[in-house]
């Protein structure tokens, strides 16, 4: 360690210039809510200068606003790159700042962790600008009034459990105060996959899987009778306290080039209550959706496509893709990235061409105004029907794989909740020529 060559004298003014204390500059006139402020550091001996442990600290501080109260939140490394054997139960304990003869004591969090840009070059500490550090959270509960300090600075003293461990007395300052920004609202994908994770621990949700057929083909059309093909939707759910429902429209077109077939469909909405029900009706689904952790069970959608021929050829391919309906990372890590893995499979009998399944490659999950980003690494893949054949010959089915990820950074800066979103499946088959 680099400082433990210096004399305690030499540390000990280090820490003394170091420590700080705070003053708000701020509009009196300030509503309600959460705000940012520059903060700094400054020395004990009411000289205005910035202390030379500035450096340490996140110089962002988040400020709530009340009828009756100031929160004032600041951040300091913990731990500081070069003594990161030190003050493992903190780098300051004790923090108190005294205000018209009132004195407020800090709470501390080394719990979170959370991680936060440091923009100053302090080569002592190991630290450079840029450098994203994790941080000790400390919270003083103030008087509203306080905020009606614009500039003046209130005493504050810190037990310093980095290099000096003994009380110091300093000053801190807070200016620029601003209205904390929302993030902005992503717009909403139009097809179902919606994807939920914890940061914090949740009581597990339920479960359910609805499966479609990737295809219906049917055949030449007649035109003395009405022509009928049935089949069948599976419906399998866990955990389910409520009730499940299956609906399609009643009625749509088919398209060959200008022209148009209607067509009717006898589904409806069906309900589902029992944990494995099998549905039937006439419809059919090209484009399998997602569900992954719904946040109510009866909130997904499907697409719907029908083919017909009128001109007599042979039978259509069929084959069916089959994406996970439900999947929940859980709750999320702070230290590790939270990966979580899915199938899809692939049937077919007399398909003779490639199929091709692909994923966007990352999207955003929402907790009310709050985001976390996600990436999905299925890209596209491809997979010909001779393959797909071999596999369901042998008694099982043609499995693609793709992985969900969170990273640990992106839950680190994250507030507690359940996070929900969207993304999209595509599916399309081409024939060999």
């Amino acid at each position: 360690m680099r400082l433990k060559k210096l004399s305690g004298v030499v540390l000990a003014a280090v820490m003394t210039v170091g420590m700080c204390s705070t003053a708000f500059a701020a509009d009196t006139e300030l509503s309600n809510g959460d705000y940012t402020g520059t903060i700094h550091f400054l020395n004990g001996n009411g000289s205005g200068k910035l202390s030379m442990c500035d450096p340490i600290f996140a110089h962002e501080a988040d400020i709530e606003l009340t009828d009756d109260t100031a929160e004032l939140t600041f951040y300091v490394a913990y731990p500081i790159p070069s003594f990161a054997d030190q003050g493992t139960d903190g780098t300051l304990k004790d923090v108190v700042m005294t205000i018209d003869g009132t004195q407020y004591k800090a709470e501390s969090d080394i719990t979170t962790k959370a991680v936060k840009t440091f923009d100053t070059d302090a080569s002592l500490f190991g630290i450079k600008a840029g450098d994203q550090l994790a941080t000790q959270a400390l919270t003083l509960e103030l008087p509203r009034s306080a905020v009606d300090n614009l500039k003046t600075q209130v005493e504050t003293s810190a037990y310093v459990n980095v290099f000096m461990n003994s009380t110091q007395n300093f000053f801190v300052q807070v200016t620029d105060l601003k209205a904390a920004a929302l993030p902005d609202t992503p717009s909403e994908n139009t097809q179902n996959m919606e994807i939920s994770a914890d940061v914090e621990e949740q009581i597990s949700e339920p479960s359910y899987t609805v499966t479609v057929p990737a295809s219906v083909a049917m055949g030449t059309l007649s035109t003395e009778e009405d022509n009928t093909q049935a089949y069948k939707v599976l419906v399998k759910a866990s955990d389910l306290d409520g009730t499940l429902s299956v609906t399609a429209p009643e009625t749509g077109n088919l398209n060959s080039d200008k022209n148009a077939l209607a067509f009717a469909n006898s589904l409806g909405t069906k309900n589902v209550t029992a944990v494995f029900r099998e549905i039937k009706a006439l419809a059919f689904v090209l484009a399998a959706g997602m569900l992954l952790q719904p946040a109510s069970v009866n909130a997904s959608s499907e697409s719907m496509k029908i083919s017909a021929d009128i001109v007599q050829e042979d039978q259509k391919p069929s084959y069916m893709v089959v994406v996970p309906s439900s999947v929940a990372l859980g709750s999320l890590s702070t230290q590790t990235d939270t990966v979580q893995n899915y199938e899809v499979r692939i049937k077919t009998t007399d398909a003779k061409g490639t199929i091709e399944v692909s994923a966007p490659e990352s999207g955003v999950l929402h907790n009310q105004e709050n985001t976390l980003e996600f990436t999905n690494n299925f890209g596209k893949q491809q997979i010909t029907a001779d393959q797909v054949r071999e596999a369901n010959a042998a008694g099982g089915e043609q499995i693609l794989q793709g992985a969900l990820t969170i990273a640990a950074e992106e839950v680190s800066g994250a507030k507690a909740g359940n996070y929900t979103g969207t993304t999209t499946f595509a599916i399309s088959y081409a024939a060999n020529k």
